[in-house]
């Protein structure tokens, strides 16, 4: 397959709405929910984890293809937003492929305003294994620090082009910046260590998709977790999205593939001043 850049081509439908949801913990292509994982759910007990509040700015990186939904940056009251959804819902058929389902997301969870669809994307387009779910609900996985959230998507950025038999390839990626605003669940001491595994593809964490499911269920905001990908970092899988503040641009990344492996990632600047025919100052330079 020729290499395809980020938007189109054979790379585009099985990445579609998924990435945008996913961030770095899930991997498109072949990932219905586990058979069997909510059977087991109701046999399996953990002992509640220790509470604690995390500082600092929260990592999380998406590709650039996936533009902020209309929808859910307005400025109107979260409470509002089910009455504006069935509105638009009737003159916009493509809505729900644009924004997912917004049923997934109880009316008191629900966030509006600018940079609110980052949130509310990975809880309302679900369907794709990640560490925390089998697919049936959204998480929104992000990391403590930027080179921790790079190598955790390098590593599923790489699964997806192998998975797509890409040749050389550049990935857009843009890191977005949110804050902790609520009590997220402590599993990184060496007692929750099971929950760490490194298994290569998301559907193989069963055990912490479980635990994930059981935590969720019971109302939890989230969880603050090792990275697997990153010696010494550390990661947040949000269940709920009043647990992080609307988050803002940050860096805008690009990850170049070699066609077997993502060899280097830079950041990309953006332009810092244009010219053109009509500027009258370059006029006078040219006299």
């Amino acid at each position: 397959m020729a290499a395809q850049p980020e938007s189109g081509g054979a790379f585009s439908r099985p990445v579609a709405a998924g990435l945008h949801a996913r961030g770095f913990a899930g991997v498109a292509g072949g990932c219905a929910a586990l058979p069997g994982l909510g059977a087991r759910l109701s046999e399996t007990r953990w002992p509640r984890p220790p509470e604690t509040r995390i500082g600092g700015k929260l990592h999380r990186i998406i590709s650039t293809r996936y533009p902020p939904i209309d929808i859910f940056e307005r400025h109107v009251p979260a409470e509002m937003l089910g009455a504006l959804w069935a509105l638009e819902a009737r003159t916009n058929p493509r809505l729900r492929e644009q924004a997912g389902d917004l049923n997934r997301v109880a009316p008191r969870d629900r966030l509006s305003g600018p940079g609110a669809s980052i949130v509310m994307a990975a809880f309302t387009h679900v369907g794709w294994p990640s560490r925390f779910s089998d697919g049936g609900y959204g998480v929104y996985y992000a990391a403590r620090a930027r080179e921790t959230a790079i190598r955790e998507t390098v590593h599923h950025r790489e699964l997806i082009a192998r998975d797509a038999a890409l040749s050389e390839a550049e990935f857009s990626m843009r890191v977005w910046l949110a804050s902790p605003r609520k009590p997220l669940l402590d599993i990184r001491g060496a007692e929750w260590v099971d929950l760490h595994d490194d298994a290569p593809r998301p559907e193989d964490h069963h055990q912490a998709q479980a635990f994930g499911a059981v935590q969720r269920d019971a109302g939890a905001w989230g969880l603050c977790y090792n990275s697997v990908r990153h010696a010494g970092g550390e990661c947040v899988a949000i269940f709920r999205p009043p647990a992080l503040s609307l988050p803002v641009q940050g860096a805008h990344l690009v990850y170049v593939w070699d066609g077997r492996r993502i060899t280097h990632v830079y950041e990309k600047s953006e332009p810092l001043l244009r010219f053109d025919d009509s500027d009258p100052a370059r006029d006078d330079q040219r006299r």
